[in-house]
C-alpha cells in the first residue's frame, strides 16, 4: 500500500450551520465554507459521484432534519434519524449511519440540508461523503497523541498547529480512526498530503466521552495515508473560540 502522487481520497467531511430566530419548518441550513466543495445556490455542489455514509444533526430546539437533492426528490426527502437535541456531540452521540446502504449522489447534484426547530437557537450538521472505500490494513494498530493551542474561529473550519507527543518511526501510516477533544468542538477533519478529500468525524467535549462503536471498529475504512515527514494537518469546527485541543489518531504502519 503506497502513498500515490495524487489521489482523490476516501471520504470528505462537510458541515452546515444555522441560527434560527424562532420556530421554523424545513428551512435551508447554510453550508460552512469549504475549501474543496463549491457552494452554488447556497447549497453544496457535488464535484464527483459520491455516497452519503453518515450524518450528524444537532440543536437544542431541533425537532427533525432532512436531506434533499435533485436525485432524492425523485423518491422522497431523506430524514436524518436519530438527531441530537443538544448542540454539542454527546457521549456516544446520535448519528445516522448509511454504511451498508449508502445514498448515492451524482456529480453536479446540489445537496440541501433542511432543519425544523421549535424555537430560537443554533444548529450544526456534519456529513460524511464517500468516494472510495479501502478496508483497514492488517498490522498492529497504534494510537498517537497530539495537542495544540491554536484558537478556533467560531462556526468555521480552522487549521490548527498540533504537536506530536511521541514521533512515529519514519515510514508511511494509514489513518484508520481518530478522536479530537475540546470544550466546544462539533467536528474535525484532516488535510492529508496528496489527497483531495478531507476525512474526519464528530468531536468529543470530554476525554471520557466516546464516538460510535462503528468508528472504533474501522467501519469507515482507511481515511488516508501519510508519511512521517509530513503529518496530517488538523481542521476543527467549533461553536466558539476554543484554544485547547487533545487529539488521538489511530494508525497502522503500511510502508517504510
Amino acid at each position: 500500500m503506497q502513498n500515490p502522487p495524487q489521489t482523490v481520497g476516501y471520504f470528505h467531511t462537510l458541515a452546515w450551520n444555522r441560527t434560527a430566530a424562532g420556530a421554523e419548518t424545513n428551512i435551508d441550513s447554510a453550508p460552512v465554507t469549504d475549501d474543496i466543495f463549491q457552494i452554488q445556490n447556497a447549497h453544496f455542489f457535488m464535484p464527483d459521484d459520491l455516497q452519503i455514509v453518515k450524518i450528524f444533526a444537532s440543536g437544542l430546539t431541533l425537532t427533525r432534519a432532512r436531506l434533499r437533492s435533485a436525485k432524492l426528490q425523485q423518491t422522497n426527502p431523506n430524514y436524518i434519524r436519530p438527531i441530537n437535541q443538544a448542540l454539542l456531540p454527546a457521549n456516544n452521540a446520535n448519528v445516522d449511519w448509511f454504511y451498508d446502504n449508502p445514498i448515492s449522489l451524482p456529480q453536479a447534484d446540489e445537496l440541501i440540508l433542511e432543519g425544523t426547530v421549535s424555537g430560537a437557537g443554533e444548529n450544526f450538521f456534519v456529513g460524511f461523503l464517500r468516494k472510495n472505500y479501502q478496508p483497514i490494513p492488517a498490522g498492529d494498530r497504534y494510537t498517537i497523541r497530539r495537542t495544540g493551542t491554536t484558537a478556533a474561529v467560531d462556526a468555521a473550519w480552522t487549521t490548527l498547529t498540533q504537536t506530536v507527543e511521541t514521533n512515529l518511526p519514519v515510514g508511511q501510516y494509514a489513518i484508520i480512526g481518530a478522536e479530537v477533544q475540546s470544550t466546544n468542538i462539533i467536528g474535525f477533519r484532516y488535510i492529508v498530503d496528496n489527497q483531495w478529500y478531507r476525512p474526519g468525524n464528530i468531536g468529543i467535549s470530554s476525554v471520557a466521552n466516546r464516538n460510535n462503536w462503528q468508528d472504533y471498529a474501522g467501519r469507515m475504512g482507511v481515511w488516508g495515508v501519510f508519511n512521517t515527514l509530513s503529518y496530517p494537518r488538523l481542521q476543527v469546527l467549533c461553536d466558539g473560540a476554543d484554544a485547547s485541543f487533545e487529539e488521538y489518531i489511530r494508525v497502522v504502519r503500511v510502508g517504510s
